[in-house]
């Protein structure tokens, strides 16, 4: 599967456990695993949308000071669902229009390839939707194959994202458990 498909399903899957947070939910603070600051699950959600605001414009080449600071509201939404449904929508969209994975693409940790860009969000999302779906009691619903592709993708890369300190050392599992455990165990979570 294409970084870009896995982007795109990455992307559908939390769209669908942010559908399901009952009203009731979005006080629920994430474990301290899934976040390094305390945050509850409105502004880990906005956070999304903001990050998702961005991703048509950093796969257009554009740097942080040309964008300006116009997605910064998005952080105070007192609904973050709606916002959100629309700016993973926009994603979605702009990933799916988007074939030259070795455009450089400028984040604020650096510049990087739009395939590295697109690996390290979709980790992101991979990691946040087992979070939040665990947080809140529902099943994520990984199929198969994609949980067989994302191993594939980024078992050769998680030493290095773990250097960098993005992920936490695994949770040791055996080789016999489920893929769904086996996968997100290689991302520190059990």
């Amino acid at each position: 599967m294409a970084i870009q498909q896995l982007f795109i399903s990455s992307n559908e899957h939390l769209g669908r456990v942010v559908d399901q947070i009952r009203p009731d939910q979005w006080a629920l603070m994430l474990p301290e695993r899934a976040s390094r600051n305390p945050q509850d699950l409105r502004a880990a959600i906005a956070y999304h949308a903001f990050d998702d605001a961005w991703v048509p414009d950093v796969l257009a080449g554009r740097t942080a000071e040309e964008v300006g600071v116009r997605f910064e509201p998005i952080l105070d939404s007192a609904d973050p669902a709606p916002v959100y449904r629309d700016h993973n929508q926009r994603a979605r969209d702009a990933v799916a229009a988007f074939d030259d994975l070795e455009a450089v693409t400028h984040l604020s940790y650096g510049d990087f390839p739009a395939r590295e860009f697109l690996q390290h969000v979709t980790s992101f999302r991979i990691v946040r939707t087992f979070d939040v779906a665990r947080l809140i009691g529902v099943d994520p619903a990984f199929e198969p194959d994609f949980l067989r592709a994302i191993e594939s993708e980024y078992e050769p890369l998680l030493e290095q994202y773990r250097a960098m300190g993005v992920f936490p050392d695994p949770i040791i599992v055996d080789d016999a458990a489920p893929l769904g455990t086996r996968v997100m165990a290689m991302f520190g979570r059990d």
